[in-house]
């Protein structure tokens, strides 16, 4: 006995079947697995009692209610109004003098969890609020 023959006389089309469920139910649970996996690294990087995520996939305080600083600018609207915003980015980098590598403004955006670092620093150049000088040292244009 050869061929289909041989494969209907020894279950071969029902191990088939299984087989392909078998693969299709791990690759469903191996996605299910990935989808969730930037909840689990929260999980370990931030440890126990932060089980839930607002929709921005940063960690809530344990069913609490956020609370903001009041002079932080709202991450919704971070540049609508840059002119505004402009004076709270400045007030806040003073520290770093005249003249600042970007990588110490981007250190404070981050440090001090301000929306979208990378692309207000974007916007703040495009807009000419931010200007380079010299040395890839860049400084405030008021």
């Amino acid at each position: 006995m050869h061929g289909i023959e041989a494969i209907t006389a020894n279950n071969g089309w029902a191990m088939a079947i299984v087989g392909a469920l078998i693969v299709m139910a791990g690759l469903t649970i191996l996605s299910i697995i990935i989808s969730q996996l930037h909840k689990m690294i929260m999980f370990i990087e931030h440890g126990t009692g932060m089980l839930s995520f607002n929709n921005n996939g940063k960690a809530k305080n344990g069913g609490k209610a956020e609370t903001e600083p009041a002079n932080r600018p709202d991450a919704d609207h971070v540049l609508s109004n840059i002119g505004n915003l402009l004076l709270f980015y400045r007030t806040t980098t003073f520290d770093l003098g005249d003249e600042f590598d970007l990588r110490d403004l981007y250190s404070i955006f981050r440090k001090n969890d301000f929306p979208h670092p990378y692309l207000t620093i974007r916007t703040l150049r495009d807009e000419g609020y931010l200007v380079s000088t010299r040395d890839d040292k860049f400084a405030w244009n008021l």
